[in-house]
């Protein structure tokens, strides 16, 4: 179990860093390189035989969690990126811990439409319906990844995505739950609670 868990979480960071970026605007026109709009969207990961549950929240004003529980533990493991000020943390809930993580504009969530899709020489897949929800598709490599996603027009976040790596895993997101309701503001910012380690100093800007 404990393996399976550590390759659904290489899986989230790949998505965090690879697939993300395809996944968050509603305006083909908007330059900023997140979602725009508050939703909760809960998903099945699925790599290999093993899938898990995950979350991805945004605020709409450059926030995004991802999240996903450790079965063993039934604790929280988050990623949460703030866009704005270009920072990044991992939140470990058994632990009670806040790790910085890398930040990188490209491994940012970067949403890909007629103006960024050269940035990653992705190319248009047309659109269709999934589950009910119109959508958008694009397909692109990074760093020897191919990725296939399909957002959302009336969500602003993935309906449905995949991604192979270049040793075979495959990782596939499906949208079960999606809610407009706006979240907290206590999801992007390090728990009182929690010790923050070496290499982060605050928490998100609010």
């Amino acid at each position: 179990m404990k393996r399976a868990i550590l390759t659904a979480l290489i899986a989230l960071l790949s998505f965090c860093g690879c697939g993300a970026k395809g996944s968050l605007s509603p305006s083909a026109g908007d330059p900023r390189p997140w979602p725009t709009k508050a939703f909760t969207a809960t998903y099945d990961m699925t790599t290999g035989s093993f899938t898990v549950q995950q979350r991805w929240i945004s605020d709409g004003k450059g926030h995004l969690r991802l999240e996903m529980t450790d079965p063993s533990s039934q604790s929280v493991i988050a990623t949460i990126i703030d866009y704005p000020n270009k920072k990044a943390l991992s939140l470990h809930g058994a632990q009670k811990m806040a790790f910085a993580v890398p930040w990188d504009r490209q491994d940012g969530a970067l949403y890909i439409n007629e103006t960024t899709a050269a940035e990653f020489n992705a190319q248009p897949l047309g659109t269709k319906v999934i589950a009910g929800h119109p959508c958008h598709g694009w397909k692109y490599s990074k760093n020897g990844i191919e990725s296939e996603v399909w957002l959302g027009d009336d969500t602003g976040c993935y309906v449905e995505s995949s991604g192979t790596t270049p040793q075979g895993m495959h990782t596939k997101l499906t949208l079960r739950e999606y809610s407009d309701a706006v979240p907290p503001d206590s999801l992007f910012s390090i728990p009182p609670d929690f010790k923050t380690m070496a290499g982060y100093t605050s928490a998100p800007a609010r």
